[in-house]
């Protein structure tokens, strides 16, 4: 979204970490793309899939972030819980049948894709993070405005610094105490994620400003970056990004013949199609042609929203079928 964010500066900011990864699990075995080519939203190319039979897949591996596929395919997810997470369901999947597969899909993408799930925590998250909110807002105020401007003005005439110092302390620690109550109350955060948290705001005080993004960016991390769009953002960017996913999902849909392949691209697009009925959101409000920026385009790519005085079938930068304005 447009515009100045002072995301991960104030006090209060939270940080939540989403997941899109370039990971397709099918009943037959998983899609990969290479280089994270579709990281940035545009189109990668069918060949750029590859394809490890559930036959072939011999180790997975979680290091950090990251998880290995047979020692040669790296994924990067957004977290190390996220890591764990994936790379479990990953390895039940060999160990079912084909069919039972299928329906342990469906329901591993269904709970990433539902935003009822996140609405659940974020309702659920205790009253202590309007207390952390309040401790940390009154520890950066005395650390960064009152302090600074007591040394190097004339406001030190008038500051008794051994109180200041007192009061910074006492806030410090009722900021702690508060972190590791609020700590026990989450549910959507592993233990060897809690384990880490507070030894970082006690060693370091500016984490300790920070810590409302410490305790928030693992409580979402198994959902998928659309979901919490769906829950989070406006009703117009939202729309914006759910076009270009099912725009996608069309066109790679029709890249192979293969039942696997379809299996999941029909499969999202009836969770994408699910998510505009939650959010109500008509296909025709995502069919509507943008306005013409040059008025003698007669076409468009629905895509990237490019426009094309002359007839072509193709957009150039991301192959997608061009539409006529008309």
């Amino acid at each position: 979204m447009a515009g100045l964010r002072l995301a991960g500066v104030l006090p209060t900011s939270q940080t939540i970490l989403a997941h899109d990864l370039p990971l397709h699990c099918t009943p037959d075995g998983i899609y990969v793309v290479s280089g994270q080519n579709g990281a940035s939203g545009g189109i990668v190319r069918a060949e750029d899939f590859n394809f490890i039979s559930f036959d072939d897949l011999a180790s997975i591996k979680v290091d950090g972030k990251n998880i290995s596929l047979n020692d040669t395919v790296e994924v990067q997810t957004p977290c190390a819980a996220s890591a764990r997470f994936i790379a479990e369901f990953i390895t039940k999947l060999p160990m079912l049948r084909p069919s039972d597969r299928r329906q342990k899909i469906k329901a591993f993408l269904a709970d990433t894709y539902d935003p009822a799930a996140i609405g659940k925590i974020e309702k659920s998250i205790p009253k202590y993070f309007w207390t952390i909110k309040f401790l940390s807002s009154q520890l950066f105020v005395l650390v960064f405005l009152i302090l600074p401007a007591a040394l190097y003005s004339k406001l030190a005439d008038f500051v008794n610094f051994s109180a200041l110092s007192v009061c910074i302390g006492i806030i410090y620690f009722l900021l702690i105490a508060a972190a590791f109550l609020t700590e026990k109350k989450l549910t959507g955060i592993d233990a060897e994620l809690k384990a880490c948290t507070l030894p970082s705001i006690i060693i370091s005080p500016v984490n300790a400003l920070h810590v409302m993004s410490y305790l928030t960016r693992n409580l979402y991390f198994r959902f998928n970056y659309l979901a919490l769009a769906a829950y989070f953002m406006p009703r117009e960017a939202f729309r914006e990004i759910i076009r270009k996913e099912i725009l996608l999902a069309d066109f790679f849909e029709n890249k192979s013949d293969r039942q696997d392949w379809q299996f999941f691209w029909q499969l999202k697009k009836e969770l994408l199609q699910d998510l505009l009925v939650k959010c109500e959101i008509s296909m025709d409000e995502l069919s509507t042609p943008p306005e013409k920026k040059d008025q003698t385009a007669v076409s468009y790519c629905p895509l990237c929203l490019s426009e094309y005085s002359e007839k072509r079938h193709n957009c150039i930068d991301c192959e997608m079928s061009l539409k006529e304005f008309s």
